[in-house]
């Protein structure tokens, strides 16, 4: 297996862990499932970090892309199913507002991941060289 496909099947586990756990915690701590968005952010960021080492911004936005849409589907499935503690997290919106949701939480992976990417590649690693 490439160390892309690995890189994107840790970032696949590591989401659906924090929406698993983060889903139960939320409702047994009693606090809001949206507070975890931040570890969400940091999951992109992580996932683009470590393809940067290895590959091009093209695939480390694609990994980040890829989380974003596994997130934004199987995630917020995981959400439901598990009963997040957030009066958003419903299966009542339109076809176009989930939509939209997805395609957001899709390109901001790919923003996270890239920002993540791009340090990486021409902040980090030229300085570590020198």
């Amino acid at each position: 297996m490439s160390k892309l496909l690995q890189f994107i099947f840790l970032g696949l586990c590591a989401v659906a862990l924090l929406d698993s756990l983060g889903s139960i915690a939320s409702r047994t701590l009693d606090f809001d499932y949206a507070k975890l968005s931040t570890v969400s952010l940091i999951l992109y960021m992580a996932t683009g970090y470590f393809t940067a080492k290895y590959y091009n911004l093209g695939w480390v936005v694609l990994s980040g892309m890829i989380l974003g849409l596994f997130d934004a589907t199987i995630g917020w499935k995981l959400c439901i199913l598990l009963k997040a503690n957030n009066p958003e997290i419903t299966n009542t919106y339109s076809t176009g507002v989930w939509l939209t949701m997805v395609l957001i939480t899709i390109l901001l992976a790919g923003l996270m991941s890239s920002f993540a990417g791009i340090l990486q590649k021409y902040v980090i690693r030229p300085r570590s060289h020198a």
